[in-house]
């Protein structure tokens, strides 16, 4: 026998691999995706009057960090949530995020009425990437966008040094 007869892809008598629903791995796919589905609109998936935008996908709210010479800037997207439910904290070169969300829907109608609330806590604790001037820090937070400037201290703004590209 050649070795050329070994081959899988020099053989001419190979069937096209089955892609229908009559193929076992076909409908065995259909069915793990079926379960998938399931379990998903049992946890809030679908045909919920909350969305999940609401929920922030794991209650993880979205933090920018940006660094200049003299400063790092924080910028978190917190919406729906009142000044009062967030709390900033600075402690050992990191910068802690906590706040409190709550969330009620409700939909009267006719037949029926239905209400949904929903509450859940979320810390952001970052690293911040140089030492800052802890007195000086100061946090807003406007239209669901919290927005913390850290300066950076004297001997951080001077550790930046310039590397010449020969």
């Amino acid at each position: 026998m050649a070795l050329r007869e070994l081959m899988p892809w020099r053989k001419k008598d190979l069937s096209p691999a089955r892609r229908d629903e009559e193929s076992p791995l076909w409908s065995l796919r259909r069915d793990l995706n079926e379960i998938f589905e399931r379990f998903s609109r049992s946890f809030g998936g679908g045909g919920e009057l909350m969305e999940r935008e609401d929920l922030w996908g794991g209650l993880f709210p979205a933090v920018d960090v940006a660094e200049t010479d003299k400063e790092v800037l924080v910028t978190a997207e917190l919406p729906g949530l009142d000044e009062k439910d967030i709390d900033v904290s600075l402690s050992g070169g990191y910068l802690s995020i906590r706040g409190e969300k709550k969330a009620e829907k409700e939909n009267k109608e006719e037949q029926y009425y239905r209400k949904e609330s929903y509450y859940g806590s979320f810390q952001r604790t970052i690293p911040l990437p140089a030492e800052v001037v802890e007195d000086q820090v100061e946090a807003t937070y406007k239209k669901g966008m919290l927005k913390v400037k850290l300066p950076k201290s004297p001997a951080a703004q001077k550790e930046r040094k310039k590397i010449s590209i020969s």
